[in-house]
């Protein structure tokens, strides 16, 4: 089977470049002729291995030196680039003749049904329905009634394809105009033999500093904890990004820089989840989070707000960790106390998260990835 992704760039250390790197590669080895399809890549490195015999087409179009234009001048362009883009989609399909071509939602999502080829179309959806919405603060309410709009165009486009893929059942309900929608969640990036011990006083958050990952709540949660009760608790935040200093100002502000250390990136992430007991998210949204799959791989515990969408794909509450209603952070401080204060608790909610993970093993999602496939082709 000939089967072309395509994406903007491979040279960024993404969610996507993680994941489509990680399913062309099974496909490779599988025996699939596996093309990538690229638009800024410029001659970089790709940020994670490929198999050898994947093949890379850079079209040079480079939408991401338009960012530098600013807001009117990054749309003309792109209008511009759509037209030279499809026509690169037209010469290269021709000469590929792909069974299956694959839109992880860069620039290409809008045009790949209008290559007009016989290959058949899918296009994933890596985040939340109404995450063009929620990567707003409420206050900005014209950002957010545009990103009303990218919701309305992305259920528009969705409509175009064979099949519109989503990553969690939890959002299943939200498509329900969709006829073609259908969910595959994302491989856990890793298998691990190595487990966490659960009997170090640590808790840990990973992700971006920004907004999204809404840490400046989190902080408050830690500071609910009465040191007195759990003297040697420490809460390790890895990551950087823009939120850096308003988070630093935010744990000197609350007194906890004795027990709370924004660690910045590692690239011995993998490492440091065996290091500590629980993992802690409370996202404003995510689409299914790559970092519970990693904790849970390790066999760590999660606590986590329920928020739309992937923890409650995840996590089974009261079994492998604590689910709690979205921005009510008493009730995450409270699931927190409750795991810390108990190891036995954590050691059974540990065995019970690395058997759940087996649910995310890439030769499973990836099998029903091969599904899809055959399936398409026999509608043909």
């Amino acid at each position: 089977m000939r089967i072309v992704y395509c994406l903007q760039a491979l040279s960024r250390s993404g969610g996507i470049e993680r994941v489509v790197t990680t399913k062309a590669n099974y496909l490779a080895r599988q025996g699939h002729e596996v093309h990538i399809v690229t638009t800024d890549q410029r001659d970089e490195a790709s940020a994670f291995p490929l198999e050898p015999s994947i093949r890379l087409h850079d079209l040079g179009l480079n939408y991401e030196l338009d960012n530098r234009l600013g807001r009117w001048g990054r749309l003309r362009a792109l209008r511009q680039k759509a037209g030279q883009h499809l026509e690169a989609l037209r010469r290269l399909f021709a000469e590929l003749r792909p069974d299956v071509a694959i839109s992880t939602g860069f620039q290409e999502r809008e045009l790949l049904p209008r290559v007009g080829d016989r290959s058949k179309k899918i296009c994933e959806l890596h985040t939340s329905k109404y995450a063009y919405v929620r990567m707003y603060p409420e206050e900005q309410r014209l950002h957010r009634l545009y990103g009303h709009y990218r919701v309305w165009q992305l259920e528009r486009t969705a409509r175009r394809y064979d099949r519109f893929v989503i990553l969690t059942e939890e959002e299943l309900p939200q498509w329900r105009g969709l006829r073609n929608v259908l969910t595959i969640p994302n491989p856990r990036p890793f298998a691990s033999a190595e487990r966490a011990d659960m009997s170090r006083p640590q808790v840990m958050a990973v992700g971006r500093l920004e907004y999204v990952k809404n840490f400046a709540t989190l902080l408050d949660v830690w500071a609910m904890i009465p040191r007195e009760d759990f003297p040697d608790w420490q809460l390790n935040i890895y990551g950087s990004g823009p939120y850096h200093s308003r988070l630093q100002a935010q744990i000197e502000r609350l007194c906890i820089g004795d027990r709370c250390v924004l660690q910045g990136d590692t690239p011995e992430i993998r490492q440091r989840y065996t290091e500590h007991s629980i993992y802690v998210m409370c996202s404003h949204y995510e689409g299914l989070p790559m970092v519970l799959l990693e904790a849970q791989a390790v066999g760590l515990p999660i606590v986590s707000y329920a928020f739309t969408s992937g923890p409650r794909d995840i996590v089974t509450d009261g079994v492998d960790g604590f689910l709690t209603p979205a921005g009510e952070p008493e009730a995450l401080a409270a699931a927190l106390r409750r795991l810390m204060a108990d190891e036995e608790l954590r050691q059974r909610m540990s065995q019970a998260a690395h058997r759940a993970s087996e649910r995310f093993a890439l030769e499973r999602i990836m099998a029903r990835w091969e599904q899809l496939f055959s399936e398409l082709l026999a509608e043909a």
